[in-house]
């Protein structure tokens, strides 16, 4: 089974639905993750690079979501079955738009990423990247905390 690293941007009420119910569901889940039509944008930069980028896609969906809400920035990193990633960057603006058909177990996210409370206020230029913290995938409870 082949698998691939994706972004999801979350809010609180998602967070919190996440750790009641184990899962993140409403297939399909919008989500970022490296594509060929990200790769193409800057090529030869590196996996790495690309997985930041895509990172940081998800970061700005998030972003805008919590500008209208009030809500905090956070995005998990979940590795899913390649089988159910499906690309939409030639729908969407983002190349590193993609969608999931399927639930997300909570096993499968390896990691939170969160903005600091302010940054829906003080968010930075299209340019520059979103400071995001990082949380391990078993620190979830500690992520409601903050929310």
């Amino acid at each position: 089974m082949s698998v691939t690293r994706i972004y999801l941007p979350l809010g609180s009420a998602a967070c919190r639905a996440l750790s009641e119910r184990r899962l993140l569901d409403g297939t399909p889940l919008a989500a970022h993750a490296v594509t060929r039509a990200l790769e193409v944008t800057r090529p030869g930069v590196g996996e790495e690079v690309y997985e930041h980028l895509a990172l940081q896609a998800a970061a700005r969906t998030a972003l805008e979501e919590a500008r209208s809400n009030g809500d905090r920035v956070v995005v998990a990193a979940a590795d899913v079955d390649t089988d159910l990633v499906e690309d939409r960057a030639g729908q969407k603006d983002d190349p590193s738009s993609v969608q999931i058909t399927d639930v997300v177990p909570l096993q499968r996210i390896a990691s939170f990423h969160v903005a600091d409370s302010d940054i829906a206020l003080s968010a930075p230029a299209e340019d520059e990247d979103l400071e995001l913290s990082w949380y391990d995938a078993t620190e979830l409870s500690v992520l409601l905390e903050l929310l």
